[in-house]
């Protein structure tokens, strides 16, 4: 089990970002759960979410109560 959880709210994914996150589930002891909206039309990009200390969840597929219900539920 993680020392750590961290939960980032993130409206426009960028690939660096993830890049980021993916060094810091490798060098902490930390589980990361990262809220992110669809990509949008004019930039349609792709993001590889595989990274077994990283959850990501699609905000369009979540209501504001079922983000907080997740928040709550993993405790940062």
């Amino acid at each position: 089990m993680p020392a750590e959880t961290i939960v980032f709210l993130y409206q426009e994914m960028a690939g660096y970002f993830l890049t980021c996150l993916e060094t810091l589930a490798d060098t902490h002891d930390v589980q990361i759960v990262l809220v992110t909206f669809p990509a949008k039309a004019e930039a349609p990009f792709k993001f590889n979410y595989s990274h077994p200390k990283i959850k990501q969840v699609n905000r369009a597929n979540v209501d504001y109560d079922s983000t907080c219900k997740i928040i709550d539920e993993v405790k940062p």
